[in-house]
């Protein structure tokens, strides 16, 4: 236990990804196995496989740093006292490069297939859609791994568009597999489109990180609020979801948007950024 604790004590990001990788994609590849007829028993599909991160952080940090550590680690779940501008961020602000990108889409050909009827039932369904969605689509299952053990860890040692350059690459590797799994929103959409959304959403996510004082009740709703839109689009208008020109049109917007918070706000960005302190 020593010989582990030493390991994971000096190697904290290496041993974090690689608990994670082996959690989701274990998982991943048995549900895959699985839907070919590769396994001598059914695997259902289902989202366990997404809590590789989170867990990863709690196993990690329970070896390290014990009980108090783990405390430590999920004690910023319950941080939600931030400022009324990071909450309209979070929940409406972020759907700005998404709504660009439809309304791009529209004057490229005329309009887009999405019916009034279509997008008013998906509004009905936000609600329990949202909600759903932050405890099993995803947001709940990655931040704490993600914003919540490797992101803090970094930025004690460089700038705040550092760190989320070194966030990126673990972020983008470990969704890799979720593109040949079945049922999976990334399933047929462009990897190199989403790479640019990943790395685009590592400055973003940082940025709401730092600037709500370590919080992350906002990442988990800005997360939230990200994936939950983009399923509804992809429901009310099947036409746009995976349409090459509209996935690039997508990266294209959060790329810009991520671009012009590094140059808006350097002081979080560009110096020695760990978070603020909680008022």
């Amino acid at each position: 236990m020593n010989k582990l604790r030493s390991l994971v004590n000096n190697h904290p990001l290496i041993s974090f990804f690689v608990v994670a990788c082996a959690y989701s994609w274990g998982l991943w590849g048995l549900m895959m196995a699985s839907s070919r007829g590769l396994l001598p028993f059914s695997f259902p599909t289902n989202w366990t496989g997404s809590f590789g991160p989170s867990v990863a952080a709690v196993i990690v940090t329970a070896i390290g740093g014990g009980r108090g550590g783990v405390r430590d680690l999920l004690r910023p779940i319950a941080r939600w006292r931030f400022g009324a501008g990071w909450y309209v961020f979070v929940l409406a602000g972020c759907l700005l490069p998404i709504g660009v990108s439809i309304g791009i889409r529209a004057l490229l050909d005329g309009g887009v297939s999405l019916s009034s009827d279509a997008v008013i039932k998906q509004l009905a369904q936000i609600p329990i859609l949202y909600f759903l969605i932050l405890i099993i689509g995803g947001p709940l299952g990655e931040e704490i791994g993600w914003r919540g053990y490797a992101l803090p860890w970094l930025l004690k040692r460089m700038s705040g568009l550092s760190a989320s350059l070194v966030v990126f690459p673990m972020w983008l590797i470990w969704h890799l597999p979720l593109f040949w799994l079945e049922g999976a929103s990334q399933q047929g959409s462009s990897i190199a489109a989403f790479v640019v959304v990943v790395a685009a959403s590592s400055v973003l996510f940082t940025w709401v990180y730092v600037g709500t004082s370590g919080s992350l009740v906002s990442v988990l709703l800005l997360h939230t609020t990200v994936n939950t839109f983009s399923y509804s689009i992809s429901q009310a208008s099947p036409a746009l979801d995976n349409e090459p020109l509209f996935n690039w049109l997508v990266a294209a917007a959060f790329g810009a948007l991520a671009i012009v918070v590094v140059i808006a706000d350097k002081r979080r960005m560009l110096t020695l950024a760990a978070p603020e302190k909680p008022r």
